[in-house]
This record gives C-alpha cells, structure tokens and sequence, in this order.
C-alpha cells in the first residue's frame, strides 16, 4: 500500500507524519504468520527521507525527516505471510 501526502501551499513546508494505529495483532495473519504476536501491518524500513518508525502503544508512527512541500510517499507492509 503507498501513501501520499502534500501541501497545496507552494511556500509552506512541513514535516509529514504517518500513523498506524489500531492495528491488529491476531496470531497466524498477515505478518503474524505461525505463532507471531506482532502487528499485522507495519511501515517499510529504511525508506529515504523518512526517520525510524516508533512503535506506539497501538502501531507505529513515521515522520518525514525534513520539512518540505512534499509529495511525502510512504510504503507500509502487511501483505508479507505465505501459504
């Protein structure tokens, strides 16, 4: 799944932040394949211009890591499970 994000704005800047949350954590889905208890979905890492994901409480939280006009485009994993 792609994520985009703008400023209609041309002369404002600003950091992107993307969230995930209230994600599920069910055991034998998406990348809880087997017996896995982490979140079913999750950012891609080590995206350019994007800093660590930071797990929450809930999913995670991304930001960009400087402030632009964007497009700010952002990749988030979940569909990884086989068989």
């Amino acid at each position: 799944m792609e994520i985009k994000a703008y400023l209609d704005d041309e002369d404002e800047k600003g950091i992107f932040r993307f969230i995930l949350f209230d994600v599920s954590q069910e055991k034998g889905v998406a990348l809880n394949k087997g017996s896995g208890e982490e979140f079913d979905y999750e950012f891609e890492k080590n995206q350019a211009g994007f800093r660590e994901a930071v797990q929450t409480e809930d999913g995670w939280l991304i930001e960009t890591e400087n402030r632009q006009r964007g497009p700010a485009d952002y990749q988030v994993a979940g569909f990884r499970c086989l068989g």
